[in-house]
């Protein structure tokens, strides 16, 4: 109902980040320290890179899940645009997208 527009930033909620720094334990809400993946955290959206603003545990969260702040990139074209996580080597599923204006 509401795409998002170039500069905007949307958050991302994802599982499966991998080794993290500190380490995280799965089930325990994160209050005072966030986890962060060890490897490098990119995404795409319509296949432009976005810039990532913050990769890791949300405060008030269970560890194990992922928040992934980014900036939608300008010049995408109007509609769903496929977003693509990745975190080194490993990357989201397709069929994940995001609608743009």
């Amino acid at each position: 109902d509401t795409p998002a527009a170039a500069g905007d930033v949307v958050s991302i909620i994802a599982t499966g980040e991998g080794v993290t720094d500190p380490p995280g334990v799965d089930g325990r809400v994160s209050i005072h320290v966030f986890p962060r993946p060890v490897q490098s955290c990119t995404v795409q959206i319509g296949g432009v890179a976005a810039r990532v603003n913050y990769c890791g545990v949300a405060p008030s969260v269970v560890t194990g899940q992922l928040r992934v702040d980014v900036q939608v990139p300008a010049g995408l074209p109007t509609g769903d645009a496929a977003v693509v996580l990745t975190i080194g080597s490993a990357s989201s599923q397709s069929g994940v997208v995001l609608p743009v204006q």
